[in-house]
């Protein structure tokens, strides 16, 4: 197998290698100091919510999305020297919209026209719906007329 990059890939590596050198590198220290300030190592930054917009105005969202309507069009070989460039700083996955833990589940999840009409009703509503023991965080239960869930 060839894992030769396109010329599309190659400019995806060049497009965000010069976003991470003049935008995520000189404010990595910026990150960290913005959570100190807080106290809250959970808190979010205010520089990772504008490095985010900047991210998407470059066109440089949902990298890892495999259909080109939503992100980038990508097969995971293709994703790989993107998440390469990004792995050189721990949060700038999410500068791009491609961290945990949508990377990983979103390309296998069908596009919304994919999904049977009760299955999406399933999934509406709240958190829980679908989940086979109606907690959040518990494996979800398949979309079939037995599931009590998708009858709302």
């Amino acid at each position: 197998m060839d894992f030769s990059a396109s010329p599309k890939v190659k400019t995806l590596v060049e497009q965000l290698t010069a976003f991470m050198v003049r935008l995520v590198y000189p404010h990595e220290r910026a990150f960290y100091e913005q959570i100190e300030a807080t106290g809250n190592r959970h808190h979010r930054p205010a520089i990772l919510e504008d490095l985010k917009a900047r991210a998407r105005e470059a066109g440089l969202w949902n990298l890892f999305l495999p259909d080109s309507t939503y992100g980038a069009g990508l097969t995971n070989a293709e994703y790989a020297p993107l998440a390469a460039v990004m792995g050189r700083v721990v949060w700038a996955s999410e500068v791009f919209n491609c961290s945990a833990p949508d990377t990983g589940n979103m390309e296998s999840r069908p596009a919304p026209a994919r999904i049977p009409r009760r299955c999406r009703r399933a999934r509406c509503g709240t958190a829980t719906a679908g989940s086979s023991r109606g907690a959040s965080g518990s494996p979800p239960a398949p979309c079939t007329r037995e599931s009590s869930s998708w009858q709302r």
